[in-house]
C-alpha cells in the first residue's frame, strides 16, 4: 500500500554533489587558497558526487546500533588477540579516505576533504583522519631517525594514526601522567608501562603517546612524547585493550582503555619538551580538526533543514512560512557559513606560520585563536544542531530519516575532545596576559575582528585584564565568544567582498 504522504521530492533535492553545489565553499577556497584550487576541482568534484551517491548510505548504515565496534579479546583457541571488529561500512569509508593519500596533498585540500567527509557524520572516519594529521605533523617536524621516517612514509601512504594521552588520574592535566618509559640498551628505543584511559581510533597503526621517563622530574617537564607502532613482529606491541568505551556520541569510533606492558616506543623530540611538542603538533592540529568537523556538520544539516522546511507542510502551508522557523533556518545557515569561513581564515594564518612567513604576533594570534575557535565552533555546532532537530520535529530523532541526531551526539563529544571549554578559556586568557606588553590589546583585536567590532572588543578586554579572578575568568568567557564571532564575520565579509 502506498503511504499517505511521501518524501520523494525532498529526497530528490538532497541528491547532487556536495562540492560542486557548494558555492560558498568554493568562494572560501578562492579567497584563501587562490586560483590554485581549480587544479584540484575535478578530483574534489568526483569526491562530492561519491559522498552523496555511495558514501552517505554507508555512513547511515554504519550508525545503526548493530554495526557499532565490538571488542573480541580472545580467539577460539583462548589466545589473547584484542581484535576490534568494525562495521564493513566504516572500513570502506576509511579506505576511501586513505586511498586518496590526503597527507601527501596540500593542507587546504586535506581540510576540504575533512570538511566534506564530516558531512557524512561518520566519526570512525573523521576522527581517524584528524588523529593521523597530528601524528604526521609531529613526525615531519621532530622525526630524526630511520624509524621515524619509515612511520611517516607509512602514514603518508595509507596507515592510520592515533594519540593516547589521557590517564585516569589527570584527564586534561597531562602533567600528572604516570605511564612509565624505560630506556633500552640500544639507546634508541623505550618500553612503556601503565594505563591510558581514553584511546580513540584504537585500530590505528601508530600511536602518539605521552609517558614519563625514569628519573624525569615531576610535573609537565617530566612528560615526554613517544611514537608507538601498534604491531611488532606480527603481534600487538606490548599492550592490551581492556574494554571499549560506551559513549554518548562518536559511537562508530572505537575508543578504548589500554594497558601498556612493555610496548616498544621511540621518543619524538626532546624528552623535556614532550608537552610543548604535543600541544604544538598534535593537540592544536586536533583542535582545528574538531572545528572543521563542526563546520561540516552544520553545512550538511543547514542544507537538509532548509530543504525540509520548504518541503514540509503544516496547517495548509510550508513550515518555512512560519516566522519562527524561517528565523531558525536562516540562523543555522548563517552559523554554517561563519564556521567554515572562520576555519579557513584560521588555516591561512596557520599555513603562513608553519611556512615561516609570519611574525611573533601572528604566532600568538594563531595559538589563541586555535583554542577559542575550537571552543566556539564545537559549542555553536551543538546549539544549532539542537535547533535543527526542532524543525525536523519527530522525524529529527528517527535515525532512518536524518542523521541530525547522530550529528548532535557527536558534536557534544566534539566539545570535550582536546580539552573542554574551561581549559581553552584558561589557557587563552593566560596567553593573552603574557602577550599584552609586546602585543597591545587594541592591535591584537584589530588583527582578529572587523573594524566595526574592534574598538568595543578591545575596550572590554582591557577592562577584563585589570580584574582579579574569579571575575576576570568569568567575564572572559563571553568576551571570547564575541571575539570568535567577530573573527568569523570578518571572514565571511572577506569572502563576500571578492
Amino acid at each position: 500500500m502506498e503511504p499517505a504522504y511521501n518524501f520523494d521530492s525532498y529526497l530528490q533535492q538532497q541528491s547532487g554533489n556536495w562540492f560542486e553545489s557548494d558555492a560558498f565553499l568554493q568562494a572560501c577556497l578562492e579567497t584563501w587558497v587562490g586560483s590554485g584550487w581549480h587544479d584540484r576541482a575535478e578530483s574534489l568534484g568526483r569526491l562530492g558526487g561519491r559522498l552523496v551517491d555511495e558514501y552517505d548510505p554507508l555512513a547511515r548504515r554504519a550508525a545503526r546500533p548493530e554495526h557499532l565496534p565490538r571488542l573480541v579479546p580472545y580467539d577460539g583457541y583462548g589466545r589473547r588477540v584484542d581484535t576490534v571488529q568494525m562495521a564493513g561500512e566504516t572500513e570502506r569509508l576509511l579506505q576511501s579516505f586513505y586511498d586518496a593519500r590526503p597527507y601527501r596533498k596540500p593542507t587546504w585540500e586535506l581540510y576540504t576533504r575533512m570538511f566534506l567527509y564530516a558531512q557524512l557524520g561518520e566519526a570512525g572516519t573523521l576522527c581517524s583522519a584528524v588523529c593521523t594529521d597530528g601524528l604526521v605533523r609531529a613526525l615531519r617536524a621532530l622525526g630524526e631517525t630511520a624509524v621515524h621516517r619509515r612511520m611517516l612514509d607509512e602514514l603518508e601512504n595509507g596507515a592510520h594514526g592515533a594519540q593516547f594521552i589521557t590517564e585516569i588520574q589527570g584527564g586534561c592535566d597531562v602533567g600528572r601522567n604516570v605511564v612509565r618509559a624505560e630506556p633500552q640498551a640500544d639507546g634508541q628505543s623505550w618500553r612503556l608501562y601503565g594505563q591510558k584511559w581514553f584511546c580513540s581510533n584504537i585500530i590505528a597503526d601508530h600511536f602518539a603517546v605521552t609517558a614519563r621517563p625514569e628519573d624525569a622530574p615531576p610535573g609537565g617537564r617530566g612528560v615526554a612524547l613517544f611514537v608507538v607502532p601498534a604491531w611488532h613482529e606480527s603481534r600487538r606491541n606490548g599492550y592490551r585493550i581492556d574494554r571499549l568505551k560506551e559513549k554518548l556520541g562518536t559511537q562508530n569510533l572505537p575508543t578504548a582503555e589500554v594497558q601498556f606492558d612493555g610496548a616498544l616506543a621511540y621518543s619524538l623530540g626532546a624528552l623535556d619538551a614532550g608537552i610543548a611538542n604535543l600541544l604544538r603538533y598534535v593537540i592544536s592540529t586536533s583542535r582545528f580538526g574538531c572545528a572543521i568537523g563542526a563546520a561540516g556538520y552544520l553545512a550538511r544539516i543547514a542544507r537538509d533543514v532548509e530543504l525540509y522546511a520548504d518541503f514540509r507542510e503544516a496547517f495548509g502551508q510550508s513550515i518555512r512560512r512560519y516566522p519562527v522557523i524561517a528565523r531558525e533556518v536562516e540562523a543555522i545557515k548563517q552559523a554554517a557559513r561563519q564556521l567554515l569561513a572562520g576555519c579557513l581564515r584560521l588555516w591561512s594564518l596557520w599555513d603562513a606560520v608553519e611556512a615561516g612567513q609570519a611574525d611573533a604576533r601572528a604566532k600568538t594570534r594563531l595559538r589563541i585563536m586555535m583554542m577559542l575557535n575550537k571552543m566556539v565552533c564545537s559549542r555553536r555546532s551543538s546549539t544549532m544542531l539542537h535547533r535543527a532537530l526542532l524543525i525536523f520535529g519527530g522525524n529529527g530523532i528517527d535515525l532512518g530519516f536524518t542523521p541530525a541526531s547522530v550529528f548532535l551526539r557527536d558534536s557534544i563529544v566534539n566539545e570535550i575532545w582536546e580539552g573542554p571549554h574551561s581549559l581553552m578559556l584558561a589557557n587563552a586568557l593566560r596567553d593573552l596576559g603574557r602577550a599584552v606588553p609586546s602585543y597591545p590589546v587594541t592591535e591584537f583585536v584589530a588583527d582578529c575582528a572587523r573594524s566595526a567590532d574592534a574598538p568595543a572588543l578591545a575596550a572590554s578586554l582591557e577592562e577584563i585584564l585589570k580584574l582579579a579572578d574569579p571575575a576576570r575568568s568569568l567575564r572572559f568567557e563571553s568576551w571570547a565568544e564575541e571575539l570568535v564571532d567577530a573573527w568569523q564575520v570578518a571572514a565571511v565579509e572577506q569572502v563576500e567582498a571578492r
